[in-house]
């Protein structure tokens, strides 16, 4: 089962989010990390992780890259 991470006060997941088991999320333009924003792409899609990952690829390091 894929992960999810959300940081957030004690109180507000025991308030909100545990009762319900839901996370309320904005769309990604409008989140205020600095990662969630950049623009970026599903390798092997339309970018090979050959090409995102020169220095690190190798068919050892595929499925962690992915």
């Amino acid at each position: 089962m894929p992960k999810i991470y959300h940081y957030t006060k004690l109180e507000t997941a025991l308030e909100y989010i545990f009762p319900t088991m839901t996370l309320r999320t904005n769309f990604l333009n409008n989140m205020n990390d600095p990662k969630e924003k950049e623009l970026w792409t599903f390798g092997e899609i339309n970018i090979s992780y050959k090409n995102i990952y020169p220095d690190t690829y190798s068919n050892q390091t595929h499925i962690a890259h992915q």
